[in-house]
């Protein structure tokens, strides 16, 4: 059977990893909507994601943050400050111990299509847990959206050399996936210290739409730090230890077979 990759968030995941499919030397403008719920209160917010060739800058109302692949350097922008950082991709690798292992559950086709940013989308659904913690991810997930060969290689790539091991594409003549909404939660006992009762329920929620794609050539400097940004000049260091927390945190990789009702999905 063969089968298509996609890549998904957490729930403590921002963002959306995406493969899509589209012109070859255009670049991809995405507009993104994310909300996190939590026991303490709610939080939105807006980011624009523009991907082209190996480049990608993730915008947001104070920090942007460019990744170059190329030049194997990721930018940290601190807009209110007008300054940022320059960090090493070597830095980062490896985004987990060797040792670290996935947990995977399935990902079962709910039987509902759906229209987001004009494009039509099949709903996917997993939940796994045990008597302590209950995980359930939604996605939608469409078909030959527009965007293309730009984000799949960008994402592929920066994957593989972020993990230290190849992220597989889909194969050739597949049609590649795009997650156009995403909503995962994660519901978990605590021990109630009232005395009341043995424990009480807290959950976390968090839910990421696309909410429009546009294709178009981007300028060289979409992928540059600012003119006139001050540099700061603490790097950090060429190797960071195994247990440093890595990024993105806790991507998903589901595995979305063409012809069945079904998926795998693994948790970082």
């Amino acid at each position: 059977m063969k089968c298509s990759r996609l890549l998904v968030g957490t729930v403590f995941t921002a963002s959306i990893a995406l493969v899509c499919v589209g012109p070859a030397f255009a670049g991809v403008v995405m507009a993104e909507t994310s909300m996190q719920q939590s026991p303490v209160g709610e939080t939105s917010q807006k980011r624009t994601i523009y991907v082209q060739g190996n480049k990608q800058k993730v915008e947001s109302e104070s920090t942007d943050t460019i990744t170059d692949l190329d030049n194997s350097v990721i930018y940290v922008i601190d807009k209110n400050h007008r300054s940022y950082a320059e960090l090493s991709l070597k830095a980062l690798h490896p985004l987990r111990p060797p040792e670290a292992r996935n947990s995977v559950f399935d990902l079962r086709k709910a039987g509902k299509t759906r229209v987001i940013a004009k494009n039509s989308c099949n709903e996917y659904r997993g939940t796994a847990g045990n008597s302590v913690v209950n995980t359930t991810i939604s996605a939608c997930v469409s078909r030959n959206p527009p965007g293309a060969d730009q984000v799949t290689a960008f994402e592929h790539k920066m994957m593989s050399r972020l993990s230290g091991r190849a992220i597989p594409q889909s194969a050739k003549g597949e049609a590649a996936a795009l997650v156009l909404e995403k909503q995962s939660s994660v519901n978990f006992r605590i021990p109630d210290v009232s005395g009341r009762n043995a424990y009480r329920t807290a959950s976390l929620l968090a839910r990421t739409e696309i909410s429009d794609i546009q294709l178009k050539t981007l300028p060289a400097d979409t992928f540059e730090p600012p003119k006139g940004f001050s540099k700061l000049q603490r790097r950090l260091p060429e190797n960071i230890p195994e247990d440093t927390p890595h990024v993105p945190d806790g991507s998903i990789e589901a595995i979305a077979p063409d012809s069945s009702h079904n998926c795998k999905s693994a948790q970082a």
